[in-house]
């Protein structure tokens, strides 16, 4: 997992948490989320699918909320009590260690 990763134009990512199940860019929120919110973190996936070549998946995941899991255009609302065990269901391409390797290098 990489955390509060710069990206070019974007601001910072939360956190990059890369495994079998594939890669996902979490953004952290307290409670809610905005529209425009969302709108970024479906860009800033676009952009590190960019650099990794493989579907990066944006998520949100809100501290202070339960319930399930949900997508709403596009990009999924986890609550963080769910996000560990949602993760570990999820089967997308994993991003080759070389690529995911590189990425680290640039953000460190």
């Amino acid at each position: 997992m990489l955390h509060d990763v710069e990206q070019r134009g974007e601001g910072s990512i939360d956190h990059v948490a890369s495994g079998p199940g594939g890669i996902y860019l979490v953004e952290t929120k307290a409670r809610a989320y905005q529209d425009a919110q969302l709108t970024k973190a479906r860009r800033q996936a676009a952009k590190l699918h960019a650099d990794v070549g493989v579907w990066v998946t944006p998520v949100i995941c809100l501290h202070e909320r339960r319930g399930k899991p949900f997508k709403t255009q596009g990009v999924w609302i986890v609550p963080r009590a769910e996000l560990l065990a949602w993760l570990r269901v999820q089967r997308n391409p994993p991003v080759p260690f070389e690529q995911l390797a590189q990425l680290a290098d640039r953000v460190a």
